[in-house]
């Protein structure tokens, strides 16, 4: 998967998440190191449901230590967090 896919992917998912919340938010104009959870006010709920939906869509697993809100607080550091797994997946 390239990284344009992969960020689409997690795109996808954040814009999914928080649509069926009734939340509008415009995350093709969100900025690769963006604080996410300041300016989208992601609680530690939405952390849990975003993981699920990546682990699902990319078929991948994230390891429980590392779950952690700091793992999807930028673009920039969930698409780190996702190629760790994808790189673990593939070995």
């Amino acid at each position: 998967m390239s990284e344009a896919e992969l960020l689409t992917s997690i795109r996808e998912v954040l814009l999914n998440t928080f649509q069926e919340r009734d939340q509008d938010i415009d995350i093709y104009n969100v900025d690769m190191d963006t604080d996410l959870i300041e300016q989208l006010s992601i609680n530690s709920i939405l952390v849990i449901e975003i993981l699920v939906r990546l682990e699902n869509i990319l078929d991948i697993e994230f390891d429980d230590e590392n779950l952690s809100p700091e793992n999807i607080r930028t673009m920039r550091s969930i698409v780190s967090f996702c190629n760790e797994a994808i790189s673990k997946r593939d070995t």
